[in-house]
């Protein structure tokens, strides 16, 4: 992982590897759903989308462990964030944008608004006069605005002492979450989302849990539980109707990754070089998948191949060996040296906590 610190989490790398496809998965079952098959597929339950659940834990948890051992100023801590999150998104955005303003119909849009651009490239809602909020243009950019907001919190709480931090976020996190569930609209309802908690949960099990990690039955139990709860939760209770399922969506991430981490820490790790190859690439992966998916789904449209079964297996084939491919391609040849030769005229010799993404 380019910028990351110390030695690897292997179980966290083949984790952020499993996150990542997850969400892929999901946007390939809602293109067939809504756009490429539509009337012909079902909508299929949203597991894929937990994904992002994953992300946001171990985004905090790696940030808490990370800058415990290395100290950074809140200064640092924030320009390590930017060069690592805010170019890559910010070049994709262009490309999406240059793709619209050429006539092209990208990501259900056939026109960007300076307010959308302006909304995108500094990780701010895009607020309608219904006071919902549009995604931005690069639709999965959505989950950079918590993070982007996640870490100039935390970069604040990094002002206060050690032992104070984490409780110091928490809390944050907790009074925005609280606004949230209290009714409050605006910036205070958006950043106090449900999902935000699962910020806390990693902040937590990053301070929590013990170096040894847990006995190996209750660490793989923690997991399989986490797992098999994400999977019950979207197939079971969301259609249901269970309140608050992004709530419940966090704690069972936050278990799938003490359950990863508890295991690495008493010596079983998943020791598979593609799945940490992929893991490395974890970003690359989530902002360029849809890039593919886009191009794969229109051309095969334009040339009437979605109306046969056949035709949409072929599709989606072509998808998924696509996607690892330019993801991984995108992150050696543009990702790894725009980041290296930033954080070389910052200085920053790419010491300080790594992304989950």
């Amino acid at each position: 992982m380019p910028g990351s610190a110390g030695p690897v989490l292997v179980n966290v790398q083949a984790l952020r590897a499993v996150a990542a496809y997850m969400v892929v998965a999901h946007h390939i079952a809602n293109n067939l759903a809504h756009y490429t098959a539509a009337g012909r597929v079902p909508e299929l339950p949203a597991l894929g989308a937990r994904g992002v659940d994953i992300f946001f834990v171990l985004s905090a948890f790696l940030v808490v462990m990370r800058s415990d051992r290395l100290g950074p100023s809140p200064r640092a801590f924030l320009v390590q964030r930017i060069v690592r999150i805010v170019p890559i998104y910010w070049l994709l955005t262009g490309l999406a944008v240059l793709g619209i303003a050429a006539g092209y119909r990208l990501f259900d849009r056939a026109a960007i608004t300076p307010d959308a651009l302006l909304a995108a490239l500094f990780f701010l809602p895009d607020f309608t006069e219904l006071g919902t909020v549009r995604r931005p243009i690069l639709v999965v950019g959505w989950t950079l605005n918590y993070e982007m907001a996640f870490y100039l919190l935390f970069a604040l709480c990094l002002l206060a002492p050690r032992r104070g931090r984490v409780a110091l976020a928490c809390g944050a996190l907790g009074l925005l979450w609280l606004a949230q569930v209290s009714g409050a609209g605006g910036l205070a309802g958006y950043w106090g989302a449900d999902s935000v908690l699962a910020f806390a949960l990693g902040m937590l099990l990053a301070r929590s849990l013990p170096s040894s990690g847990l006995p190996p039955a209750l660490a793989g139990g923690a997991l399989f539980a986490g797992a098999a709860g994400l999977c019950a939760l979207e197939v079971l209770y969301v259609p249901s109707g269970l309140p608050h399922p992004d709530l419940w969506g966090a704690m069972l991430a936050a278990l799938v990754v003490l359950g990863a981490v508890a295991l690495e820490r008493r010596g079983i790790t998943l020791r598979a070089v593609w799945l940490h190859r992929q893991g490395d690439a974890s970003y690359a992966i989530y902002l360029v998948h849809v890039f593919v998916l886009q191009f794969v789904s229109k051309a095969w449209k334009a040339a009437g191949l979605t109306q046969s079964v056949a035709g949409l297996v072929v599709m989606v084939a072509l998808m998924v060996v696509l996607v690892p491919l330019v993801s991984l391609a995108f992150h050696r040849h543009v990702e790894v040296p725009l980041t290296r030769y930033l954080r070389g005229r910052g200085r920053l010799s790419g010491r300080g906590p790594g992304l989950a993404l």
